[in-house]
């Protein structure tokens, strides 16, 4: 009998270890593998608080991209432009990383786009008739599909998506 109680014992220690091991971070993949199994103890216990020890879901990346029309006809002489101008590119410059958060800023309401940035981009180009603007983010793929994709890079389980594109009048705006 006192043999059975040891190993009752250890085996009981061995998941209270492993519990206090992977419910910090349940949302990784072993936490959702093993959920069922060790959720209902650490919340009985109230050890199911999570950290969040690496980021669930990382900041996708997010720019405009917008198109100065200068004349009716849309033709070659439009330019495109991006803001923030690095795009996709990794950004250490504090300035540079301002425009990263306003650009956040003006995403978070779209008002602000027809207000704010639409003006902005006729203002910065005299001359031009009408600015096109579109919102685009490149999806970070989640942990999970890179480990079940390992024959893709990274860049190429990125989702592109696209808002369709808001026209604003430069009238009397940019001359």
């Amino acid at each position: 009998m006192k043999i059975f109680f040891k190993i009752l014992i250890s085996i009981w220690a061995s998941y209270h270890l492993f519990c206090i091991w992977v419910l910090p971070n349940a949302g990784g993949f072993v936490g959702r593998y093993f959920a069922d199994e060790i959720v209902p103890y650490g919340n009985a216990i109230s050890m199911n608080t999570p950290w969040n020890l690496f980021s669930p879901d990382p900041a996708n990346t997010m720019y405009f991209a917008s198109i100065v029309h200068y004349d009716e006809a849309h033709t070659s002489s439009d330019m495109e432009q991006f803001f923030p101008p690095e795009k996709s590119q990794i950004v250490t410059d504090s300035s540079e990383r301002r425009l990263l958060y306003a650009m956040r800023y003006l995403v978070l309401d779209p008002r602000r786009i027809e207000v704010i940035l639409g003006p902005w981009l006729c203002r910065l180009h005299p001359g031009a008739l009408e600015v096109s603007i579109r919102y685009i983010m490149e999806k970070i793929p989640s942990y999970d599909l890179v480990l079940i994709s390992p024959d893709k890079s990274v860049q190429q389980l990125k989702v592109t998506e696209e808002s369709s594109s808001q026209f604003f009048t430069c009238n009397g705006a940019g001359s």
